[in-house]
Parts: C-alpha cells; sequence; structure tokens
C-alpha cells in the first residue's frame, strides 16, 4: 500500500507540472485502477481511461469519463446509477456521437482517441461539427 501511495504521489506531481505547463486535465490509463488510486487521483484534474469492465468502479469516485465508441449504448445504463459531468468518446464515429447526443449537451460531449497520422486526428476533431448538420 506504501508503494501504491508513493506511485499515486508520483503522479499528482507529474499532473500538477502539466497543469503549470498549460495541460488541463492529466489522463490515466490503466486496466484496473485500485482504489487507493482512484482516491488518491480524483478530481477535475484527472481523467481516468479504463476498459468497460471498469467504468463503474471509477465512476464511484469521478464525474467525467473515457468511453468507447462501442460503449456508447451503456450510457443510458450508467446514467442511472451515476453522476456524469463529461463524456469523451474514444475513436467515436458519426453514430456513437449521435446516440450520446441523446443524453447529453454538445458543451459535455467530446471527442478523444489514439490514432496516428494528421487525417485521424482531423476527421475526429471535425466529427462533432459534421453531426450537427
Amino acid at each position: 500500500e506504501e508503494f501504491e501511495a508513493a506511485g499515486a504521489e508520483s503522479y499528482k506531481i507529474l499532473s500538477r507540472e502539466l497543469r503549470d505547463a498549460g495541460a488541463l486535465k492529466t489522463i490515466l490509463h490503466t486496466e484496473s485502477p485500485n482504489d487507493l488510486e482512484l482516491e488518491l487521483l480524483r478530481g477535475k484534474k484527472y481523467l481516468w481511461a479504463v476498459p468497460e469492465s471498469a467504468l463503474e468502479q471509477v465512476l464511484e469516485t469521478a464525474r467525467d469519463i473515457v468511453i468507447s465508441a462501442e460503449s456508447v449504448p451503456r450510457l443510458e445504463e450508467l446514467l442511472d446509477c451515476y453522476q456524469i459531468r463529461n463524456v469523451y468518446l474514444r475513436d467515436a464515429d458519426a453514430e456513437s456521437v449521435n446516440f450520446a447526443l441523446k443524453y447529453f449537451d454538445r458543451e459535455y460531449l467530446f471527442t478523444a482517441g489514439y490514432g496516428d497520422g494528421e487525417e485521424y486526428w482531423k476527421n475526429l476533431a471535425e466529427l462533432k461539427i459534421r453531426t450537427e448538420e
């Protein structure tokens, strides 16, 4: 537990340095966050990117989530149990954005992803605009 706490404190220090450099949030990627990490690394400054199986665990302490395009249909179920402020759609497509717009206003919905190439990022950035039409 002491080792995990030291690791979380290191993340907090690094996150603070990133914010000082202009980053708005720190994205934490993990397959399975532990309770201590979730306790120490929570709040608006942190954004957890976890597999679908860990979404509920993260939502116990967080209000902003990263969710894959394939998992978007779960939003209705998650909203029944948790208060969600912002949704970051990972590798979104028009269908997943339009589905999420049934539950969230545009100002609370963001696209995100992991990809290479300028075209990938350009398409992702323009996705919300294209779906408005």
